[in-house]
Protein backbone atom coordinates (compact mmCIF):
# COMPACT_ATOMS: atom_id res chain seq x y z
CA UNK A 1 0.00 0.00 0.00
CA UNK A 2 1.31 3.60 -0.51
CA UNK A 3 1.58 6.01 1.80
CA UNK A 4 -1.56 7.72 1.05
CA UNK A 5 -3.95 5.16 1.41
CA UNK A 6 -2.13 4.06 5.14
CA UNK A 7 -2.88 7.97 5.96
CA UNK A 8 -6.41 7.97 4.63
CA UNK A 9 -6.95 4.91 6.43
CA UNK A 10 -6.40 6.51 9.71
CA UNK A 11 -9.59 8.47 9.37
CA UNK A 12 -11.25 4.80 9.60
CA UNK A 13 -9.22 3.81 12.63
CA UNK A 14 -9.06 6.75 14.50
CA UNK A 15 -12.67 7.11 14.60
CA UNK A 16 -13.99 5.17 17.58
CA UNK A 17 -17.35 4.49 16.66
CA UNK A 18 -16.16 3.03 13.34
CA UNK A 19 -13.09 1.23 14.89
CA UNK A 20 -15.21 -0.32 17.61
CA UNK A 21 -17.57 -1.65 14.87
CA UNK A 22 -14.67 -3.11 13.38
CA UNK A 23 -13.72 -4.59 16.72
CA UNK A 24 -16.87 -6.33 17.20
CA UNK A 25 -16.83 -7.35 13.83
CA UNK A 26 -13.51 -9.20 13.99
CA UNK A 27 -14.04 -10.63 17.63
CA UNK A 28 -17.47 -12.53 16.34
CA UNK A 29 -16.26 -13.21 13.17
CA UNK A 30 -12.66 -15.28 15.48
CA UNK A 31 -15.18 -17.36 17.42
CA UNK A 32 -16.93 -18.10 14.72
CA UNK A 33 -13.87 -19.34 13.17
CA UNK A 34 -12.50 -20.72 16.11
CA UNK A 35 -15.98 -23.12 16.42
CA UNK A 36 -15.71 -23.92 12.63
CA UNK A 37 -11.85 -25.23 13.01
CA UNK A 38 -12.48 -27.50 15.89
CA UNK A 39 -15.46 -29.03 13.70
CA UNK A 40 -12.67 -29.19 10.68
CA UNK A 41 -11.85 -31.98 9.05
CA UNK A 42 -9.20 -32.56 6.66
CA UNK A 43 -5.59 -30.91 6.64
CA UNK A 44 -6.83 -28.73 4.04
CA UNK A 45 -9.61 -27.15 5.47
CA UNK A 46 -7.77 -27.09 8.53
CA UNK A 47 -5.43 -24.78 7.11
CA UNK A 48 -7.93 -22.74 5.51
CA UNK A 49 -10.00 -22.08 8.32
CA UNK A 50 -6.14 -21.32 10.20
CA UNK A 51 -5.66 -18.77 7.59
CA UNK A 52 -9.10 -16.91 7.91
CA UNK A 53 -8.45 -16.99 11.30
CA UNK A 54 -5.27 -15.38 11.24
CA UNK A 55 -6.84 -13.10 9.17
CA UNK A 56 -9.65 -11.90 11.45
CA UNK A 57 -6.95 -11.37 14.34
CA UNK A 58 -5.16 -9.05 12.22
CA UNK A 59 -8.06 -6.98 12.56
CA UNK A 60 -7.81 -6.58 16.15
CA UNK A 61 -4.40 -4.97 15.43
CA UNK A 62 -5.91 -2.80 12.51
CA UNK A 63 -5.38 0.54 14.23
CA UNK A 64 -1.72 0.06 15.63
CA UNK A 65 -0.79 -1.43 11.84
CA UNK A 66 -2.09 1.53 10.42
CA UNK A 67 -0.86 4.18 12.53
CA UNK A 68 2.46 2.27 12.07
CA UNK A 69 2.43 2.55 8.36
CA UNK A 70 1.41 5.93 8.11
CA UNK A 71 4.46 7.37 9.39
Amino acid sequence: MTQKQWRDLLLLVNNEDFYQLIQMYAKERIEILRNQLEMTKGDDNFSLVQGKLLEARLLLLLRETVIQNAK
